[in-house]
């Protein structure tokens, strides 16, 4: 949806528009994604437990899945203004980012907490790295979209 809509309105020069949906995905999903978090963290409560697994374990798996939830709004708008090699470049750097603090953490002895810690950080950074391309949207004044629009597709 996301990825249509930019490309719509990228098409007609309504930046403000995608700007806009950026923005206002976003405030959306991090709403969703902190509510989910915060079931999450509860029912780890009774699954750590149970499945005698540390509980900062289940904390980071949370916040790991939280920012993935996010990841698709930014990848989307880049998407749409059709900016393929620099999202291939982006995922290319995000998965290396991944296996690297992954491998680096498990080296220096962290065991499973480290692979999680470093799968969270790169989550973050990959979630970071389409912002970078996304600037020019920061500055551009936000023009309010249609939501029925969004609806209707």
């Amino acid at each position: 949806m996301v990825t249509k809509f930019t490309a719509s309105y990228a098409a007609q020069n309504k930046l403000g528009k995608v700007s806009f949906l950026l923005f206002g995905s976003l405030r959306k999903l991090i709403v969703l994604s902190v509510v989910g978090f915060v079931v999450f963290l509860g029912i780890s409560v009774y699954l750590s437990k149970f499945l005698n697994i540390q509980y900062s374990l289940f904390v980071l798996t949370g916040i790991f899945l939280s920012l993935s939830l996010l990841s698709p709004v930014p990848n989307g708008i880049l998407n749409g203004f059709q900016l393929y090699t620099t999202l291939t470049v982006i995922s290319f750097i995000s998965a290396l980012i991944k296996l690297g603090l992954g491998v680096l953490f498990v080296v220096m002895g962290y065991g499973v907490f480290g692979a999680v810690i470093g799968l969270t950080l790169a989550q973050l950074i990959g979630l970071c790295l389409p912002f970078l391309f996304l600037l020019a949207l920061f500055s551009v004044k936000k023009e309010a979209v249609s939501k029925m629009d969004l609806f209707h597709y």
